[in-house]
């Protein structure tokens, strides 16, 4: 069942693809509670009818709107389609940290989305880059109800694939995206980190892999 799932999201991404972005069904925000009370943005949109239906989420520090002009095709195709601000960003409460709270969010998100009335239970999550990297982050935290996971062009190691690929800081790659993010103050953290060390094993998919039971499709 979780392997149909998964295929089900990935037919339904190249509907996604190939569609002009049409926002069909009217959204639903609600402010998601997590388990330290703060409060994250999220927007929901629900298949015409009583459903329920399964989920399919996406988490992104880009702003919501980013990430929803899809949703028409993901509910004319069944799911219900949900969006979300990670901590700290646009609407969401809490402190921006990029990544850091990810697999706990991820799976407070996950668990709260399971128990909705419109819900089947079934979690699914897609993304690509910092979009797939919270998708990585909540397997990782193993949410009982997620059951998918279509992954493009995101790291599964901070060290070895973002910070230091072969050992050598990634200036291009972590500067420039800091910056944008309003976030350089991780800069001097990751410095403090040049060498490889279990520093990184929160976030390195490889010291998880017992904690994973859900096909993962990564796509690079």
């Amino acid at each position: 069942m979780k392997r149909l799932f998964l295929v089900s999201i990935i037919v339904a991404l190249f509907y996604c693809a190939a569609a002009v972005p049409l926002e069909t069904t009217p959204p639903r925000e609600e402010m998601v509670p997590m388990r330290d009370g703060v409060k994250l943005s999220t927007i929901i949109y629900l298949p015409e009818g009583s459903g329920p239906w399964p989920v399919v989420l996406v988490r992104t520090p880009y702003g919501k709107q980013t990430q929803a002009r899809s949703n028409g095709e993901w509910t004319k195709n069944g799911f219900a389609f949900v969006v979300q601000d990670v901590r700290g960003t646009f609407k969401s409460e809490g402190k921006y940290r990029p990544f850091v709270d990810d697999q706990v969010d991820g799976y407070d998100t996950v668990e709260w989305l399971a128990k909705q009335p419109w819900s089947t239970g079934k979690v699914g999550m897609f993304g690509a880059s910092a979009m797939g990297i919270a998708a990585n982050e909540a397997a990782m935290a193993n949410p009982p109800h997620l059951v998918a996971a279509f992954v493009m062009v995101a790291r599964s190691s901070v060290y070895d694939q973002s910070s230091f690929m072969g050992g050598v800081f990634r200036k291009e790659l972590n500067e420039d995206w800091l910056k944008r993010q309003k976030a350089e103050s991780v800069l001097q953290e990751i410095f403090k980190h040049a060498t490889r060390s279990d520093f990184y094993d929160r976030a390195d998919m490889s010291k998880h892999w017992q904690q994973i039971h859900i096909p993962i499709y990564n796509y690079g």
